[in-house]
């Protein structure tokens, strides 16, 4: 009887979208590729869920030096020059 730390491991998931798409055949990865390039022929999609992101960790940031006022005013000085 063999033991249990003998027992082969199932290989890690890959952790982001990206990785996940990246270990697809190749098939897979060229029909993804076709989808998202007729659905956003632009990209004006993505730019958009880039720019939302980007909003929401600035809103955050700002957030954070409001909470320490005296921290917050070289940061400040520090990001705009």
């Amino acid at each position: 009887m063999k033991s249990r730390s003998s027992k082969s491991r199932p290989p890690e998931e890959p952790k982001n979208l990206s990785e996940r798409i990246n270990s697809l055949p190749k098939w897979a990865r060229e029909y993804i590729h076709e989808l998202e390039a007729r659905a956003d022929p632009a990209g004006d999609v993505q730019e958009l869920i880039f720019l939302r992101d980007q909003n929401k960790a600035l809103i955050k940031l700002v957030g954070e030096l409001r909470r320490r006022p005296e921290a917050g005013k070289a940061d400040c000085r520090r990001l705009t020059g």
